[in-house]
Parts: structure tokens; C-alpha cells; sequence
């Protein structure tokens, strides 16, 4: 089984001047919730996920301390984090460092990768997809690795 089988298309791509609010309409548009910041190549060159924007809005402290949520409420300030996100470029907030896979590699491979990665999806760097998580069940999971066994006799 090889990622090409299970991939889906990148639907949300642009480069690292689009605007916060630019990905944010897209991923409503697209029901994704990932963003591949590409160059003048077409080459990933950084990731943007919702968590990337919600760590901007959220402050970290909020994850250290949950009682600290109260804070929302009271002195926090929602409305001018988000305006602030609204002149945020993604090359600001992207993941350069981005870990991908290749359209032939095993459904096995990316699967390693995301689980030890702590990962929800993989770029596809060939084939301009992306390889997630909700993509694959329990029953491909258990199909890859006959396949893994059986190829290693």
C-alpha cells in the first residue's frame, strides 16, 4: 500500500505573503485546516495549521495552567489578538521545517512518521497532496502491515 493510494489534494496553498484571513476563508471553503506556503517553484517551503494561528490568540500560559482560562472572561483581550491575526502573513507563522513524504513511500512509512512525529498529516511533496490521519482506518492500518510482513519473507 503506498501513500499515492490515500492521499488527498492540497486545496489550501499560497505563498508566504497571504494574509491569516486569506487561509482562514479558504480552509472554511475547503474543510481543510492546513495551509502549504509554496515558492515561485510550486515547492513547500512552510505549513501553517489552526494551531499555528490559535497559539497567536491563546496565549501559551493557558496550556501551562488551565485555571488560568477565567482570564478569557475577565482581562484578555480577545477581540484585539484577532485583530491583530488580521495582518499576519504566513511567513510569519509557517513551519519551515516541514516534514513530508513521498507519493511511492509506504502507507506504513507515513504512518510511523505521523505517530512518532505527533503529525496529523504529511505534504505529499510529488504529487501536490496531503496524507492525513482521517484518511486512514483501522482497517488500512492492519492491511499495511500484512503487507509489511509479507514483503519482509
Amino acid at each position: 500500500m503506498k501513500v499515492k493510494d490515500f492521499y488527498e489534494d492540497i486545496i489550501c496553498f499560497g505563498s508566504e505573503e497571504t494574509l491569516v484571513p486569506d487561509i482562514l476563508k479558504c480552509w472554511i471553503k475547503s474543510c481543510q485546516s492546513v495551509f502549504c506556503v509554496i515558492d515561485k517553484d510550486n515547492k513547500i517551503i512552510g505549513i501553517l495549521t489552526l494551531y499555528d494561528i490559535l497559539k497567536i490568540i491563546i496565549p501559551f500560559y493557558f496550556k501551562i495552567d488551565k485555571l488560568l482560562i477565567e482570564l478569557i472572561n475577565n482581562n484578555f483581550q480577545l477581540d484585539e489578538k484577532i485583530k491583530k491575526i488580521s495582518k499576519i502573513k504566513a511567513k510569519n507563522i509557517m513551519t519551515k521545517d516541514v516534514i513530508t513524504v513521498n507519493e511511492n513511500d509506504s502507507v506504513f512509512k507515513a504512518m510511523a512518521i505521523m505517530y512518532t512525529e505527533n503529525l496529523d498529516y504529511l505534504p505529499v511533496i510529488n504529487a501536490s497532496g496531503l496524507f492525513t490521519k482521517k484518511v486512514i482506518s483501522r482497517n488500512t492500518i492492519e492491511e499495511a502491515i500484512i503487507e509489511m510482513l509479507h514483503n519482509g519473507k
